[in-house]
């Protein structure tokens, strides 16, 4: 292989940080030093920092299986034997090219090959003692093969008939293989397990986990013998002895009692929806920079081919970054929600049966609380939204500002009135709610007492009376709720009527002040790009 200087490379650019070399060595790619910092030190680091919490776990509990599949153990331990093997063999090579030496090197190799060991533990000790495959390996397993990829890339355009391009593409096939052992399920050790259980990361994100179900409904109609088994964990047997446990530690009688049981019943489950909720937001960012280089970019003539497949790539990478974010954000909220839900209705279940029937009688309590949960539910599936939506307009608004200076206040502006505004009607939509609901309640509690007393009314010949009497609470009932209905559509189209309005008012504000007072240029660039960041605002 030609030395550096023959190639009109630079001597050294590989042992920069970079991130991308000299074009003059590889036309777009990234330096070797970039790549042992970023693409194999940080996640076997991380993976020695999560391994060993997960092995502990794993110990802790008992063997999830009496009976493993020992062919598919062997064929694990000697696929990441073989990675080790290869990756000795790629340290032993690279110390002895010193063109692919960095300062780095070195560590990075043996940190990577002590991270295949670690994974070779976790993956014997998610074998024995887990349900599902570990997704700390899974996830550590798909990263190396993504970042391997760019790897091997540049060993190509490095050193191109020289072994180490031949060991990177071993390790990469041996790694992509990894990751499939691991993510084969034993779901039919357990005759009545649940397929959610038994499911990886990647099969809950992309919910394939529920893709037989989808085809047996496909090709008949699905009766109650056909779904499959709840997780263990969603049973409400489960839930309500968690909930009532941790409840009895708290004063019954205090304010906000209950809602601090829950949270702290759910305590792992909450948060595992946070870092899918910022990444959400990370990738919905991305956007608005992507859309200013690909204006600047289809507007320069001399543009870099290897710039315009790069765009590409960083688009595809942004759009399945937030699906796959946005997926799993969904599923972990939605779990925590079903879990509040499945302990809040056994709770009011066996309450309703331990204690003496109130005025409304048991039917009545049973019947209302099926709403009032869905309620609940509604709103804590909508928590995370919440905190959410603050940081997106945070950054949103900084964003803005950058573009459009003073102008960023405009939609800033209008958002605040129609919140004023909003929430002004919210006090009456509630006061509407109120009234609909207690028309519910009378209803109700009318039904139950009839019910009661129905051979009484059955021998007095009143069936009639007492069917035209219900008719008569249940058209009342339904008399109160338009007003309720009426305030909820009214809300609904004055939350997205900023949405309509502000990129109107925020370019008028702009154009107003570049004319009299700053005298910048509008640019096509900054247009899209601000009209992305309003969108983005407005939208929480």
């Amino acid at each position: 292989m030609p030395p550096f200087e023959e190639m009109g490379c630079p001597f050294g650019s590989d042992r920069s940080f970079g991130p991308q070399v000299d074009p003059r060595c590889r036309p777009f790619d990234f330096t070797l030093l970039f790549e042992d910092i970023l693409f194999v030190t940080v996640p076997a680091a991380l993976l020695l920092i999560l391994a060993p919490i997960q092995i502990w776990g794993l110990f802790r509990q008992r063997a999830a299986f009496t009976v493993r599949s020992r062919g598919l153990r062997r064929w694990k331990s000697m696929t990441f034997a073989s990675i080790l093997i290869v990756q000795v063999l790629y340290l032993v090579y690279r110390g002895q090219s010193p063109e692919l030496k960095t300062r780095l090197s070195l560590p990075a190799d043996i940190l990577s090959s002590t991270a295949t060991v670690l994974a070779f533990f976790l993956s014997r000790a998610s074998h024995a003692r887990s349900l599902r495959p570990s997704t700390v390996l899974d996830l550590y397993l798909s990263l190396s093969s993504l970042l391997n990829i760019a790897r091997t890339r540049t060993l190509w355009l490095l050193a191109a008939g020289t072994p180490a391009p031949i060991l990177m593409i071993v390790n990469l096939s041996l790694t992509l293989f990894a990751l499939i052992l691991e993510s084969i399920e034993e779901k039919k050790r357990l005759a009545n397990g649940s397929p959610e259980e038994f499911s990886g990361i990647w099969a809950r994100i992309s919910f394939s986990w529920l893709f037989p179900l989808l085809r047996k409904g496909y090709v008949k109609v699905l009766l109650q013998d056909d779904l499959p088994s709840l997780d263990t964990r969603l049973q409400s047997r489960l839930l309500r002895r968690q909930l009532i446990t941790t409840w009895s530690k708290y004063d019954p009688k205090a304010r906000h009692s209950l809602l601090r049981a829950c949270f702290r019943t759910h305590l792992s489950t909450f948060p595992s929806a946070m870092l899918p909720r910022l990444c959400v937001t990370a990738f919905t960012f991305a956007q608005p920079f992507l859309v200013n280089t690909t204006i600047k970019l289809v507007g320069d003539k001399n543009a870099n081919v290897y710039h315009e497949k790069g765009l590409i790539g960083a688009w595809a990478l942004v759009y399945l970054g937030l699906a796959v974010s946005r997926s799993l954000y969904t599923y972990e909220a939605s779990r925590f929600v079903t879990k509040l839900r499945g302990g809040l209705i056994a709770l009011v279940y066996q309450r309703c049966l331990e204690i003496r029937a109130a005025d409304e009688g048991n039917v009545s309590a049973v019947t209302l609380m099926g709403t009032d949960i869905e309620r609940i539910a509604s709103a804590m599936q909508l928590l995370h939204e919440t905190w959410g939506s603050l940081v997106d307009i945070a950054i949103a608004c900084w964003l803005l500002e950058r573009q459009l200076f003073l102008a960023c206040l405009a939609p800033i502006a209008l958002v605040l009135v129609f919140i004023g505004i909003t929430s002004q009607i919210s006090v009456a939509t509630q006061r509407a709610q109120v009234a609909w609901i207690e028309k519910v309640q009378e209803r109700l509690r009318t039904t139950a007492s009839l019910l009661g007393d129905i051979k009484a009314i059955k021998m007095l010949a009143l069936p009639h009376v007492v069917s035209l009497l219900l008719t008569n609470l249940r058209r009342n009932e339904i008399k109160t709720s338009k007003k309720f209905r009426e305030l909820l559509v009214a809300t609904l189209m004055l939350s997205l009527t900023p949405l309509n309005l502000a990129p109107a008012a925020t370019f008028a504000v702009y154009v107003v002040i570049a004319v009299y007072w700053t005298h910048e240029t509008f640019y096509t660039a900054q247009a899209f790009t601000s009209l992305a960041l309003i969108g983005l605002l407005t939208g929480p």
